[in-house]
């Protein structure tokens, strides 16, 4: 009888029994139990560093959701790339410069500037204004009470500027009027219009000749 046995160390090992016996009547029960026993494979104590067998991977345990941990990592690696790109700062793309809001020019308005017995040029030069909002109070006096002029416009103030000869370098031609309506100096008087009222009056009865 024979038995092959193969070592971690991929040797093999080899043992031959060979049994001549002459049995009486029942010693064959005890000859094979003796038998079973030189047979059967002994513990053999491997030396430190012996080749060990590999056990088989252990699957990865699943978590809450159903997912190993080899998903785990991949979902990992995809939401922290998704994360690294949201970083990535927003290059915006520099916005074309805002064009310069154009106002209408405003036209002359056809009137005697020596209406009511006080021509512009006087009525201004005893005012005296310096700055266009007291320049456009004066205008828009003398043409509602001397050119009796109805609904002073942007128009009215261009032509009292050119009769006194003043620089007419604003960028938004009603923006004192609209001023002086914020003031209460002013009402309006229709769509684009104003007239003087008794505060505007009062206002210019205080300022000073040849001030």
């Amino acid at each position: 009888m024979a038995k092959l046995t193969v070592s971690p160390s991929n040797r093999s090992k080899v043992r031959l029994f060979f049994v001549d016996a002459d049995l009486a009547p029942g010693d064959m029960h005890e000859l094979t139990n003796a038998l079973t026993s030189a047979i059967r494979p002994t513990h053999i104590v491997t030396r430190t560093g012996a080749l060990q067998q590999i056990a088989p991977p252990t699957p990865p345990p699943a978590n809450g959701n159903g997912r190993g941990a080899s998903e785990q990592t991949d979902l990992l690696d995809e939401q922290s790339e998704l994360a690294d790109e949201s970083d990535e700062p927003e290059v915006l793309t520099p916005k074309a410069p805002a064009t310069a809001r154009r106002y209408k020019t405003p036209q002359i308005v056809v009137m005697d500037m020596n209406a009511g017995g006080k021509p512009f040029e006087e009525f201004a030069r005893e005012r005296a204004p310096v700055s266009h909002r007291d320049k456009y109070l004066v205008a828009a006096t003398w043409c509602q009470e001397y050119a009796k002029e109805e609904g002073i416009t942007p128009g009215h103030i261009l032509t009292c500027y050119k009769a006194a000869d003043w620089t007419f370098d604003v960028t938004d031609p009603a923006v004192a009027l609209r001023q002086l309506k914020a003031e209460r100096l002013l009402d309006a008087a229709g769509r684009g219009k104003f007239k003087v009222n008794h505060l505007g009056l009062a206002a210019i009865k205080k300022m000073k000749p040849g001030a």
